[in-house]
């Protein structure tokens, strides 16, 4: 994900970071991932023919109450659509599910006292030729992710 500098005590830190689809997906669910912090998470389709199919919007994140969500009808994502991802978090003394008091610099990692900025979509491909492109175009996109996040520690 796109990291935005942030201050301690930010009520509005932000993180964002999309994926183009290799080939079509019959999506069927999505499954966000966020810790204490988190407050907002937002996914949402761009199509290449322009129209935008909102997959997910969670505007008060409880982190006790992570699931896999459903779609009523699997939505049909084509070959070029843009996956895009928001995650919010508020990091102020204000946030009753912080678990820092007074709040402090909070890192990525797996652990609860880190931070995590996931989202996991689930569905259907044509066939294994296309399930190996799009597990090779997670790959990528995970070492790009890597690399951005070397250089974020880096401070450039």
């Amino acid at each position: 994900p796109t990291r935005r500098s942030s201050d301690l005590g930010d009520s509005q830190y932000t993180v964002s970071d999309h994926f183009e689809l290799p080939v079509d997906l019959l999506a069927d669910a999505v499954w966000p991932h966020l810790h204490f912090l988190g407050k907002e998470v937002r996914a949402w389709a761009e199509l290449p023919n322009g129209w935008v199919e909102r997959l997910l919007w969670i505007d008060d994140w409880d982190f006790n109450q992570q699931e896999t969500y459903r779609f009523r009808r699997p939505i049909r994502l084509p070959k070029g659509t843009i996956v895009r991802a928001e995650w919010r978090y508020d990091n102020s003394a204000a946030n009753p599910r912080n678990p820092s008091r007074p709040p402090k610099r909070v890192r990525h990692g797996e652990g609860s006292e880190d931070e995590m900025a996931v989202l996991w979509l689930s569905g259907e491909v044509a066939g294994e030729p296309q399930r190996q492109c799009l597990i090779e175009a997670n790959i990528q996109h995970a070492f790009r992710l890597i690399d951005r996040a070397a250089e974020f520690r880096k401070g450039r």
